[in-house]
Protein backbone atom coordinates (compact mmCIF):
# COMPACT_ATOMS: atom_id res chain seq x y z
CA UNK A 1 0.00 0.00 0.00
CA UNK A 2 1.40 3.34 -0.27
CA UNK A 3 1.64 5.98 1.90
CA UNK A 4 -0.51 8.69 -0.02
CA UNK A 5 -3.62 5.62 0.58
CA UNK A 6 -2.47 4.99 4.37
CA UNK A 7 -2.42 9.17 4.92
CA UNK A 8 -5.64 9.06 2.88
CA UNK A 9 -7.25 6.33 5.09
CA UNK A 10 -5.87 8.28 8.59
CA UNK A 11 -8.18 11.48 7.16
CA UNK A 12 -11.16 9.44 6.43
CA UNK A 13 -11.59 7.35 9.70
CA UNK A 14 -13.61 8.50 12.13
CA UNK A 15 -11.84 10.00 15.28
CA UNK A 16 -12.70 8.15 18.60
CA UNK A 17 -14.52 9.73 20.92
CA UNK A 18 -13.97 9.24 24.83
CA UNK A 19 -16.92 9.03 26.73
CA UNK A 20 -16.75 10.22 30.27
CA UNK A 21 -19.24 10.36 33.03
CA UNK A 22 -17.99 13.37 35.25
CA UNK A 23 -19.18 11.22 38.42
CA UNK A 24 -16.67 11.10 41.42
CA UNK A 25 -16.39 9.87 44.84
CA UNK A 26 -17.89 13.02 46.50
CA UNK A 27 -20.51 13.01 44.32
CA UNK A 28 -21.51 9.27 45.55
CA UNK A 29 -20.99 10.70 48.94
CA UNK A 30 -23.40 13.62 48.22
CA UNK A 31 -25.76 10.73 47.23
CA UNK A 32 -25.66 8.72 50.35
CA UNK A 33 -26.26 11.49 52.72
CA UNK A 34 -29.35 11.77 50.14
CA UNK A 35 -30.71 7.77 50.68
CA UNK A 36 -29.61 9.14 54.63
CA UNK A 37 -31.97 11.59 54.62
CA UNK A 38 -34.57 9.86 52.63
CA UNK A 39 -34.48 6.72 55.07
CA UNK A 40 -34.59 9.16 58.34
CA UNK A 41 -37.21 11.07 56.49
CA UNK A 42 -39.47 8.31 55.87
CA UNK A 43 -38.77 6.51 59.44
CA UNK A 44 -39.91 9.96 60.99
CA UNK A 45 -43.36 9.35 58.85
CA UNK A 46 -44.04 6.16 60.20
CA UNK A 47 -43.85 7.35 63.96
CA UNK A 48 -47.09 6.84 65.58
CA UNK A 49 -49.38 8.87 66.55
CA UNK A 50 -49.74 9.51 62.65
CA UNK A 51 -50.74 13.29 63.30
CA UNK A 52 -47.44 13.83 65.27
CA UNK A 53 -45.33 16.88 64.35
CA UNK A 54 -42.93 14.64 62.96
CA UNK A 55 -44.91 13.21 60.57
CA UNK A 56 -46.62 16.51 59.27
CA UNK A 57 -43.98 18.86 59.49
CA UNK A 58 -40.52 17.46 60.27
CA UNK A 59 -40.55 14.61 57.70
CA UNK A 60 -42.11 15.91 54.70
CA UNK A 61 -39.18 19.29 55.35
CA UNK A 62 -36.44 16.47 55.03
CA UNK A 63 -37.81 14.85 52.22
CA UNK A 64 -37.99 17.81 50.27
CA UNK A 65 -34.44 19.05 51.11
CA UNK A 66 -33.23 15.49 50.09
CA UNK A 67 -35.09 15.54 46.63
CA UNK A 68 -34.77 18.86 45.70
CA UNK A 69 -31.31 20.00 47.05
CA UNK A 70 -28.94 17.16 48.27
CA UNK A 71 -30.13 14.39 44.96
CA UNK A 72 -29.79 17.59 42.71
CA UNK A 73 -26.33 18.56 44.34
CA UNK A 74 -25.22 15.41 43.80
CA UNK A 75 -25.91 15.57 40.13
CA UNK A 76 -24.52 18.95 39.01
CA UNK A 77 -21.49 18.91 41.76
CA UNK A 78 -18.30 18.84 38.76
CA UNK A 79 -14.78 18.53 39.96
CA UNK A 80 -13.55 21.84 38.81
CA UNK A 81 -16.38 23.93 37.54
CA UNK A 82 -15.55 24.21 33.80
CA UNK A 83 -17.60 22.48 31.33
CA UNK A 84 -15.27 21.60 28.29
Amino acid sequence: MTKDKKTQRKRLAKPSIKWSIPVQEKNFFVFAIGIILLIIGFYLMTIQPWDSAFALIISPLILLIAYFIIFPLGILLDKDNTHS
